[in-house]
């Protein structure tokens, strides 16, 4: 057995959720002040925050009154409410790649949303209050780490495997595939979050929806997780999705967008992003090879 380094991290839900919940409160302030709908989400298009925002519309355009979990950009495509809607990306200092994503949306009047010039106006205001949102999300992001030291939110995970360690992001990401293959799960706690998220792999999970189904602390259960899959949540998550996604693309019936909206990635191009990284292949590439 050899230990590696297969993947740096950044804990986006500590780093989120440091000096006194500064991000999580500025949200909801601006979300009230510029009457729009926050969240953010990380690089993989789970949930990190909540969705905070004024949740008022017309009951017909709720799917089960359950905004928490319909209000994803996947969500806003899915179920097309009448909502204007936008995604850029987040980054932390010295870890020069996008570690999540600040989502903005704001409710159409529904009389006037066939009008070109009131939706374009609408998304150019969406698009300044999205701008702004970033810029402060971003600076409270570099403040967090600054008062805390970037080692408490950006760490290695190593990964063990039977085969020698290498350099090669393909190998690392084939391994943890069948890793996820060949589970062996002692830990009664987690033995249920997996089969939670196995029969949720469909629904918007995050490490605190999954955490307080097996009645633990989000820290606790991460830890705990690692420790007894070898795999952070993330990480797992990530893969299992995929997992999941190959099996949806042998259905000729689903295309790729539909595959992706029904796993929550937020946009098709993160999750061909994520299944190349995965599958060493592009989920059409995918589809031919098994279709062939």
């Amino acid at each position: 057995m050899k230990e590696g380094i297969a993947f740096r991290e950044v804990d986006m839900h500590k780093l989120i959720f440091a000096n006194n919940q500064l991000i999580p409160n500025s949200l909801a302030r601006y979300a009230k002040l510029g009457n729009v709908i926050l969240y953010i989400v990380d690089i993989e298009g789970h949930l990190v925050t909540q969705v905070y925002g004024s949740l008022e519309m017309e009951p017909a355009m709720l799917i089960n009154n359950d905004v928490g979990t319909d209000l994803t950009v996947s969500g806003v495509q899915q179920h097309n409410y009448q909502l204007e809607h936008t995604s850029l990306p987040l980054k932390v200092p010295n870890f020069n790649e996008v570690v999540g994503y600040s989502c903005c949306a704001q409710y159409i009047d529904k009389h006037q949303s066939k009008d070109l010039s009131y939706r374009e106006e609408a998304a150019a205001q969406l698009e300044e209050i999205s701008e702004v949102v970033q810029d402060v999300v971003q600076n409270y992001l570099k403040l967090n780490l600054l008062m805390a030291g970037q080692e408490q939110f950006v760490f290695d995970i190593p990964e063990t495997t039977n085969v020698p360690v290498v350099d090669n992001e393909e190998s690392q990401t084939s391994d943890i595939m069948d890793q996820l293959r060949h589970l062996a799960l002692t830990n009664a706690m987690i033995i249920s979050a997996v089969q939670f998220i196995d029969e949720n792999i469909e629904m918007p999970l995050t490490l605190d929806k999954v955490a307080a189904h097996v009645y633990l602390s989000p820290y606790y259960f991460s830890k705990l997780f690692h420790k007894e899959t070898n795999l952070s949540f993330s990480t797992y998550l990530s893969a299992r999705k995929i997992q999941k996604a190959t099996d949806l693309l042998t259905n000729k019936k689903l295309t790729v967008k539909e595959v992706a909206s029904r796993l929550n990635f937020p946009q098709v191009s993160y999750f061909s992003q994520i299944f190349k990284k995965y599958m060493q292949c592009t989920p059409s590439e995918y589809r031919k090879q098994v279709n062939s």
